[in-house]
């Protein structure tokens, strides 16, 4: 047994899967398509929270009571690239947007908190400025299909 384990162990870096982009699909909630989110900008959407990883819920204790609650997504765009986090300022646990849909600061480069104007980069979510800097919003992983869906892995 342990002679056929220890092969099993060596061989496994060298298999590769296939995995059907249909299939890929199924297992995926779609959220939007890339060509509804401009480049430069960003946009939020609702999801059940039951499909993100509990993870991102530090300090809150999530039960099974809140399955059926929503949480707000932020998707912000930077050329064919999407980046998901969840719409919460690490410093209040407030919403970001100004208005619906307005995170971008004014120069369009990064996403600006409304409550106290604190500055994220795009690509890693961290507060390069403002009063939590060095802290991040919590990331969501999303990805982007073959045809240009936005999914959120389930």
């Amino acid at each position: 047994f342990f002679g056929f384990r220890k092969t099993m162990l060596r061989r496994l870096p060298a298999m590769r899967l296939r995995v059907d982009s249909k299939l890929i699909r199924r297992m995926s909630t779609h959220l939007k398509y890339l060509h509804e989110i401009p480049d430069g900008e960003a946009c939020s959407v609702e999801v059940e929270s039951k499909l993100l990883p509990p993870s991102i819920f530090a300090g809150k204790r999530r039960k099974k009571a809140n399955e059926g609650v929503s949480a707000s997504i932020i998707l912000a765009r930077k050329a064919d690239n999407v980046y998901g986090y969840l719409n919460r300022c690490p410093h209040m646990r407030l919403p970001l947007e100004w208005f619906p849909d307005k995170f971008m600061s004014v120069d369009g480069l990064n996403l600006q908190c409304a409550t106290h104007g604190a500055l994220f980069d795009v690509e890693t979510g961290v507060c390069i400025h403002g009063p939590c800097i060095g802290k991040a919003l919590s990331p969501v992983e999303v990805s982007v299909g073959e045809n240009g869906e936005v999914l959120l892995p389930n």
